[in-house]
């Protein structure tokens, strides 16, 4: 970090108010991410083995991941 940088950071109540405020959207978008990948992970596991093979996937490891 340059010189210049250091002295255009923010600072201040407001700064620590806006990080702090930030908190729960970086949760939110994390704990969407999980519901994703849990509802991907729940889809595949109701196909057909065959499919999966076909698709290049393999149930055990499909089952790892839960």
């Amino acid at each position: 970090m340059s010189t210049i940088e250091v002295a255009a950071a923010p600072r201040g109540p407001l700064a620590q108010l806006r990080a702090i405020v930030s908190l729960p959207a970086h949760w939110l978008d994390a704990y969407l991410a999980w519901r994703r990948r849990r509802e991907g992970i729940r889809l595949l596991l109701e196909l057909d083995d065959r499919l999966l093979r076909d698709a290049g996937f393999i149930r055990a490891e499909i089952e790892r991941l839960r």
